[in-house]
């Protein structure tokens, strides 16, 4: 899930302070579910201070990490372009409902309103298995497991809903 987006996560990660890179680790795990490697985070912030998106200050035998104003910039833009997104999402919602003469669902729309309004991004409103999802469907469909597991899938996705509807 994370490869390509670990840039970005790091980068919002210092974003929200100074960070060696094992509390970067433990502050990505508990965002996303998944925890990056030492081998992956370490080469990354030896990227992002030589791109002058980041510094260090050495404390001790610890680097301690933070954004300079190239990260900041960087980070601003990455954040454009998610709302630029967002709003072509809802463009596309929109024009869906006009061709099918269906809309969306409510909760869908609610959702979509929640993200743009309240500045928040999905890893922040869904729990990391709802993430993971994504990445298990893409791979149950490439693998072309989906026609042979129909039953098996049915049955775990009936549960699910099942036990959601009852949290009150």
């Amino acid at each position: 899930m994370m490869r390509g987006y670990l840039k970005i996560i790091t980068l919002k990660a210092l974003d929200e302070g100074p960070k060696t890179g094992y509390a970067l680790i433990k502050t990505i795990e508990e965002q996303t579910g998944h925890k990056p490697s030492f081998g992956s985070i370490y080469p990354l912030l030896e990227n992002l201070s030589k791109e002058k998106l980041a510094i260090f200050k050495e404390k001790g035998n610890k680097k301690v990490y933070s954004l300079t104003k190239n990260g900041e910039e960087q980070l601003k833009c990455l954040n454009d372009k998610k709302q630029e997104m967002m709003d072509k999402m809802e463009e596309s919602m929109k024009i869906f409902e006009m061709i099918h003469g269906q809309s969306l669902g409510l909760y869908q729309k609610k959702m979509m309103e929640k993200i743009k309004k309240e500045k928040m991004d999905l890893t922040q409103i869904l729990p990391p298995e709802v993430m993971n999802m994504k990445e298990i469907w893409a791979k149950l469909i490439v693998e072309d497991k989906l026609k042979n597991h129909k039953k098996e899938i049915s049955k775990i996705l009936k549960e699910a809903n099942t036990k959601l509807l009852k949290i009150k």
